[in-house]
């Protein structure tokens, strides 16, 4: 449930002047220091496979090797009507418990215009979670997840309505590009043994990893204070709209090449 919070006006966050503070201004030298030793370090990451489990590493290679064989995943936008395709090469960004992510191109159909790379939220559910429930609860659950991945994915566009995803973007906030439905996959689509996919996409802003991949890198002091400051600074942000994020968590905070901080999946 999201909730409204209070915040503090944004010229408050710090109430005691401190050596340890972020400064004040955006680009005073330890933010760009701090700067500057993120993207070192987002530019030196671990691969985005390099801690999966063997159920996970099946699912990757499936949807990997079925996108090296051409397949195009065709989709309809549930927001406005278009319709366009997504296409490899795919490049793997991550995998949870309900979704496996790939940087993948859009192509509009029936235009001319180069394909847009994106990453998109490919709707999932591993099987052997399932096992303990009765048929009838685990036919009712694998039903019901189309919807709940869009409600999902689609809630905090709702509770920030006239904020568009770049004008997020620019405050570190990670919002739906789009969510779609796919027209064409197959049924009874597997990746992998263990997981089973679903006909809903969200596109999103591609990033380079999130935070959890590159905290066991040890963070140096000016990297630390400039991710804080973006984070405070985006949260803020939303306590401002009325929207509370509740699992804020290092895999839930993406980095960009550049050192930018975007908060993403709400929950």
């Amino acid at each position: 449930k999201q909730t409204t919070a209070p915040v503090a006006d944004s010229s408050g966050f710090i109430q005691i002047p401190s050596s340890r503070a972020t400064p004040t201004t955006l680009n005073a030298p330890i933010d760009l220091q701090g700067r500057r030793d993120i993207r070192n370090i987002v530019r030196n990451r671990p691969p985005a496979d390099s801690d999966l489990s063997p159920s996970e590493i099946a699912a990757k290679n499936g949807f990997e090797r079925r996108f090296v064989r051409g397949l195009q995943l065709k989709v309809e936008s549930l927001f406005s009507g278009g319709v366009f395709t997504l296409t490899g090469p795919a490049q793997f960004l991550g995998i949870g418990s309900t979704a496996i992510v790939y940087s993948l191109n859009k192509v509009q159909a029936d235009t001319a215009s180069a394909p847009e790379r994106v990453a998109v939220k490919i709707s999932i559910n591993n099987l052997q979670r399932l096992r303990s429930l009765s048929v009838f609860d685990r036919q009712e659950l694998l039903d019901k997840t189309p919807e709940r991945f869009v409600s999902s994915e689609g809630a905090v566009r709702n509770l920030l309505p006239g904020v568009t995803p770049e004008t997020a973007l620019e405050h570190g906030i990670l919002l739906p590009l789009d969510i779609c439905r796919v027209t064409n996959l197959p049924s009874g689509f597997r990746a992998g043994p263990d997981y089973k996919m679903f006909p809903r996409v969200a596109l999103f802003p591609v990033l380079t990893c999130d935070l959890f991949l590159v905290g066991r890198s040890r963070l140096s002091r000016a990297a630390k204070l400039h991710l804080t400051r973006q984070l405070v600074v985006s949260v803020a942000w939303l306590h401002r709209h009325g929207v509370a994020h509740n699992d804020l968590k290092p895999e839930n905070v993406f980095l960009s090449e550049e050192g930018k901080a975007v908060i993403g999946d709400f929950g």
